[in-house]
């Protein structure tokens, strides 16, 4: 696995050789898709630690191998060096639908970590995906935007920031740890598309909040993406599959 990172990254060096190596200057979490991948790159090491930051580039490189070997450059004439990944693949997502509010109670503090503890309280909160699956979560601990954890640190990336889609994905993880049907049979790959896709609908369709407003976020093409790779990588993986001290709270 390793040998093949290596060559992958070789081959996406010289894919890049002449594309613009200097990231913007400004915050990581912006408006726009249009950045390259060597830009998606340094912004993954201004938003994650090394560890996720260099897993996350794995994932950069190796899409952009994927759309090499279609011969698929976005536009006419445009190199793969300069391939808007993030555009790409939020034009691919469909968008679903989220009905009502999540409830989260806070519930002291994990004695371990010293941090806030909350629960996520069965309610009437639900998200229907694009191919008419509802998802409703069930009662369960949660920290928001908790795998991996480590997508706590920066703007969007935040525990609460896209709150809604965050406990949907928390959910999934919750119902294949404890083995809660149907969404049990929920594979890792698909969790990570259904946040993807819950993602983009919150900043196309939006959500109806607590005052019977209806709020749609900004739309950052950009954030959506590293998000994405960051719950797709072995670190988010190696949680999906870990069952040590999981507390289960019943059936939704």
């Amino acid at each position: 696995m390793r040998q093949k990172t290596c060559v992958a990254f070789l081959l996406l060096g010289s894919l890049l050789s002449s594309a613009e190596a200097q990231a913007p200057s400004t915050s990581p979490v912006q408006t726009t898709g249009q950045r390259t991948p060597s830009e998606l790159m340094i912004l993954a090491t201004k938003a994650f630690p090394a560890q996720l930051a260099k897993e996350v580039q794995d994932e950069i490189a190796q899409d952009v191998l994927t759309n090499r070997r279609s011969q698929s450059p976005p536009t006419p004439g445009q190199s793969f060096g300069t391939l808007y990944l993030a555009d790409l693949f939020y034009a691919k997502l469909s968008v679903g639908k989220f009905e009502h509010y999540p409830t989260v109670i806070w519930n002291g503090f994990n004695s371990e970590s010293s941090e806030p503890s909350f629960v996520y309280e069965k309610s009437q909160f639900s998200y229907t995906t694009a191919t008419g699956r509802k998802i409703s979560p069930g009662t369960m601990d949660t920290d928001g935007g908790s795998i991996p954890r480590i997508l706590h640190s920066v703007g969007a990336f935040s525990t609460w920031g896209y709150g809604p889609a965050y406990i949907i994905h928390d959910w999934l993880f919750s119902a294949h740890k404890c083995g809660v049907q149907p969404d049990a049979a929920t594979t890792f790959e698909e969790s990570a598309l259904i946040l993807a896709e819950a993602l983009k609908t919150l900043m196309e369709v939006g959500f109806v909040n607590y005052d019977s407003q209806v709020q749609k976020f900004p739309k950052r093409e950009d954030t959506l993406y590293l998000i994405y790779q960051g719950v797709r990588t072995g670190m988010a993986r190696d949680i999906w599959q870990q069952t040590d001290g999981i507390k289960c709270r019943g059936n939704p």
